[in-house]
């Protein structure tokens, strides 16, 4: 580990620190995130998201909260952000650099430079590609153990295309689950049906969620839209989620579900 050797330095004496010693310091400082980043993380080489920086998408518009993330040796704090991306971009992750207002220092040299860098993870429209990491590559130090918090449109199992009807009968733009280390399956977000006419009284499989995130038994949950109509939500051993729709249903516009709260233990 490199750190200044203060052994030999008399009381009341003063060391010069030089633009070397700074950099000791702060490469010290780096290894030793690294080292303990990589402990946890182990050898993911991408963008990894510590805590919060949960990203939701609606179409084209992005929402991310604030957080902090992990990326090659450094750890960024992710302010929270909301924009609309233009037609044929994507939310991307870019690294922003700005000066603490302490800048500029006056140097021995009698010039003024800008040293006190607060650097962010920022995430941003863009061309995809064009920052460190596009939205969806992401990953969390949780999901890197297993216990992560997903998207529930953008899985390799994911939990909304599995339909029992032809048509689409909606999007997840801010939907997810977790699964935390006592076995608890939480459900958030909120589920957005598109207009489909008459609905009376159906049960219909909106979702599959994968091993690992499945009850031992059914469980119900109850939720009200905004617009009044009432829904069960059930979650059956074999992973699938029905909504079934307790009034019937006649050309209504888009409904919105909220699965804020729903939580269940998953099968041990």
């Amino acid at each position: 580990m490199k750190k200044l050797n203060t052994n030999f330095i008399e009381v009341g004496a003063r060391q010069p620190m030089g633009k070397r010693s700074v950099e000791h310091l702060q490469q010290g400082f780096a290894e030793a995130l690294e080292a303990l980043a990589r402990g946890v993380i182990g050898g993911h080489a991408g963008v990894v998201i510590l805590h919060g920086a949960e990203v939701s998408r609606n179409g084209q518009d992005f929402t991310v909260t604030a957080g902090a993330a992990f990326y090659q040796g450094e750890i960024y704090l992710v302010p929270a952000a909301a924009f609309t991306a233009p037609a044929g971009q994507v939310g991307v992750w870019k690294v922003r650099e700005v000066f603490a207002g302490g800048d500029p220092v006056m140097f021995t040299d009698f010039q003024l430079r800008n040293v006190h860098a607060v650097r962010t993870l920022e995430l941003e429209a863009g061309a995809a590609g064009s920052g460190v990491a596009d939205y969806a590559d992401v990953k969390t130090y949780l999901g890197l153990l297993g216990l992560d918090r997903f998207a529930l449109a953008e899985q390799a199992e994911p939990m909304l295309l599995s339909y029992d009807h032809g048509s689409d009968y909606g999007s997840w733009p801010a939907a997810k689950y977790r699964r935390d280390s006592l076995g608890t399956v939480h459900l958030s977000g909120v589920r957005n049906l598109q207009p489909f006419g008459v609905f009376p009284l159906t049960t219909v499989r909106i979702a599959t969620l994968p091993l690992g995130f499945r009850p031992a038994e059914v469980v119900m949950f109850l939720s009200r839209s905004l617009d009044g109509q009432l829904y069960r939500i059930l979650v059956h051993p074999d992973g699938e989620v029905r909504l079934t729709m307790e009034t019937a249903v006649d050309n209504q516009t888009e409904v919105r579900i909220s699965l804020s709260g729903m939580s269940f233990q998953v099968v041990s």
